[in-house]
Parts: C-alpha cells; sequence; structure tokens
C-alpha cells in the first residue's frame, strides 16, 4: 500500500517556517520536501521522525492513474517568472521524486520562447498525457494553442511565473499544494475559450517581433483589452524584464496611466438564438476583461463570481476616467473584489452558448492600444472595422488536476 502523508503547515512548526510536506510510501520510506530562500530539497527521514504526525497519514491504495496510465512529461520554462528567483523544482523534488518511485517521465527545460509549442505539436493522439508545467499561465496558453485538438492530456501547474491565476484560482497556490495533487489530487474537464480575430491578428513575442498571423486562440484565464492588456504588453518586452524585474509590472502601469489613453470601442452581446444586443456603442474605455478565473494574482480577486469548473465567462469592464479613479478601484479588487459594487464598474455573466463581440473604433491607430492579451500572450489588431469575438470553446477532452 502506497501511503501519504500530507502535513497542515501549523503542524509542522519551525519545519514549515519556510513551507515543507512530508510523504510516507511504505514501500519507499518517508521522504520530506522542505523550501529555504533559495532552493527545494527532497530527503528521506526515518520513521521515528514522523512519530508525532501519524494522525495525519492519508492511505493510498496505489499511485493515482494518472501517474501509472498516462505518458508523463515535464516542461520547465525557464521564460516563466525571474530567473534569478527561480527554484529547482524540477532538481529539487520532482527527479528525486519519480526515481524513487520509480515513475518513467519525459523533462524538457525550456531552450527558445517556442520549445513548448514545437513539442506539443508532436504530441501522438493516440496516447494519454500527464503533463506537468513547471511554468506561468502564458506557457500553458502555449502548450494548449499548440495542441492537436482532441488529445487525451491532464494538466498539474507547478507555480513558477508571476501572476498564476490559473493555479491560485483553483488553490494550487504553492508547490507543495501541487505536489500534494500529484498524488491525493483528483482530475477535472477543464473549460476552454475562444477568441476569433476579424481581420486576422498577428502575435508579438517577447522580442516585440510580429511572429505569426492569428485567426483564432483558445484562452482559458483571461482575454483583454485596454489598460490590462497594455499592461502585460508593455512589461513582457525582454528590456522591461531586464531592467526591472517583478517590479515591470508597477512600472508599465506608472508610464501607461500617466498618459492614461481612451479606448475606443463598441460591445455587444450575442445570443444562443443569433439575437444582437448592443450593449456600448463606440465608448471610450479604460478597463475590458472577459475573465474565466477569479483570481490573477493570489490577493487580486477580479472576478469574485467566477468558476473554475464552470464553461461560463465574466465580462468585466469600465468607461475611460481618471488615473486616480483607476487606481482606486483596482486596489477594491484586493479587497476581496469589492470594485464590482463600484456603480462605474459594469459585470455581466457570459453563458455557455453567448459570445461578446469587441469592435475597436477605426480612429484606435496607436498600435499600444490595438493589443488583445490571452493568458499574457499578446495579439496584435491591424487593419480596419477590427472586431474580436470571445466565446466558449468547442468540447474538448483537456483535463486538469487539483
Amino acid at each position: 500500500m502506497l501511503e501519504i502523508h500530507a502535513l497542515a503547515r501549523a503542524d509542522l512548526g519551525s519545519f514549515l517556517h519556510m513551507g515543507g510536506l512530508i510523504l510516507s510510501f511504505s514501500h519507499a520510506g518517508i521522504v520530506r520536501i522542505e523550501e529555504d530562500e533559495i532552493s527545494y530539497r527532497m530527503e528521506q527521514i526515518a520513521s521515528s521522525d514522523n512519530h508525532n504526525h501519524e494522525d495525519a497519514l492519508v492511505p493510498i491504495d496505489s499511485l493515482p492513474n494518472h501517474l501509472t496510465e498516462r505518458t508523463v512529461i515535464v516542461f520547465d520554462s525557464v521564460f516563466s517568472g525571474e530567473k534569478q528567483k527561480r527554484k529547482n523544482v524540477y532538481e529539487g523534488i520532482l527527479k528525486p521524486l519519480f526515481l524513487l518511485l520509480n515513475i518513467r517521465h519525459r523533462y524538457m527545460r525550456t531552450t527558445t520562447s517556442h520549445t513548448i509549442s514545437d513539442n506539443a505539436a508532436k504530441l501522438e493522439i493516440s496516447k494519454s498525457y500527464l503533463i506537468i508545467m513547471i511554468s506561468g499561465d502564458t506557457s500553458l496558453n502555449e502548450l494548449i494553442n499548440a495542441m492537436s485538438n482532441g488529445m487525451d492530456v491532464a494538466v498539474l501547474m507547478m507555480i513558477q511565473g508571476t501572476g498564476n491565476a490559473f493555479a491560485n484560482s483553483i488553490g494550487l497556490g504553492s508547490v507543495f499544494d501541487a505536489v500534494r495533487a500529484l498524488f491525493i489530487g483528483k482530475l477535472s474537464y477543464f473549460p476552454l475559450y475562444e477568441a476569433k480575430f476579424d481581420p486576422p491578428g498577428f502575435l508579438i513575442n517577447e522580442k516585440q517581433q510580429l511572429t505569426r498571423k492569428v485567426n483564432q486562440m483558445l484562452f482559458f484565464v483571461v482575454g483583454s483589452w485596454g489598460l490590462h492588456a497594455s499592461l502585460v504588453a508593455e512589461s513582457a518586452s525582454l528590456t522591461m524584464r531586464a531592467k526591472y524585474g517583478n517590479e515591470r509590472f508597477k512600472k508599465a502601469a506608472e508610464s501607461i496611466l500617466q498618459k492614461n489613453p481612451a479606448f475606443l470601442g463598441s460591445i455587444t452581446l450575442l445570443r444562443k438564438n443569433g439575437e444582437r444586443q448592443v450593449i456600448e456603442d463606440n465608448q471610450p474605455f479604460s478597463y475590458f476583461i472577459m475573465s474565466a478565473m477569479p483570481k490573477f494574482e493570489a490577493s487580486f480577486l477580479i472576478s469574485p463570481k467566477s468558476d473554475p469548473s464552470k464553461s461560463e465567462l465574466h465580462l468585466l469592464y469600465f468607461r475611460h476616467t481618471k488615473a486616480s479613479t483607476t487606481m482606486k478601484l483596482m486596489d477594491k479588487a484586493y479587497n476581496n473584489g469589492k470594485h464590482i459594487e463600484d456603480p462605474l464598474v459594469k459585470y455581466i455573466r457570459i453563458n455557455d452558448g453567448q459570445s461578446v463581440e469587441l469592435a475597436v473604433s477605426d480612429s484606435v491607430y496607436d498600435p499600444a492600444c490595438s493589443k488583445i492579451c490571452l493568458d499574457g500572450s499578446i495579439v496584435l489588431l491591424q487593419g480596419i472595422h477590427r472586431k474580436i469575438t470571445f466565446s466558449c470553446s468547442r468540447a474538448n477532452s483537456l483535463l486538469y488536476l487539483k
């Protein structure tokens, strides 16, 4: 019998001051996983060291099916988060743990910005996979958009990015949460959403280069325009990353709010029966998002009514306003999502079968104001009569582990 001993932080005192986890395997002994300021490490310990915590033991008959019946692949995205602050999640935890338990797997460390998409495109439709992502949301978005339709894939997120909206929203706010989920977690349906571009847009890389034409893209956290998309786009450049690190978001926000541009466009709700309901007609906006997740960061509750398990989006926007007002509204989002109670903010549930059409005015010609963010990926809009339609995606077989 395989047993897992997952201990709460309060039970471990000083051991868990920086975070920790104890796993007890009947055929492989007891292991302790620890974290300090610079790294993770796993070590085997004597059973006597665990005597005081036997009441927390969780018996498991065998390794879960997702570890025994699926091909296990680990993607380690070195482009997620800050390199100087990255910890050795794979070398410190997964590699020794998989070796101990004789779990066969493939490890892929990104060497370019397209390592994930190149390898995702090579996955075999006839196989079932468990893909462990040591990354942030953008890397997972690259994986999903590169896979063939109908793939049998389950995903486990081990946070390494900066926002980690998906992991924080499903309760995997730490690497230890993800390790627990690896052994005692359950698979859940992974709703996906689609953005269609008319005319096509162009994907922009971290060097601010146009890489490929985009007719449509899948997303699972957020599709945005306005200040959110501009902030993500400006902060994602290699220059901002190298110069400011995690401070780049603050610097980008200061720069954008100093200009405080108005984003002129129209919003139309497309109902399942084909009816079109114009919500906003040629109005100036500051903020526009289509959110599938409640949190963009651990404490930033941007869409309180979003449920990761449901196939639905929430439209949240407000018209152009003073920079100081925008900051006050964002501060309310950090205060348990109180911004949705403000009369300036419009917050609308979009059910499965409905879509939202965003039409960007032809008077918006500045590239900085003509960008769409999809889970951190940036698409530049070009041409005239530009429209983006956000909707629930076709049925898919993607799963996530939590």
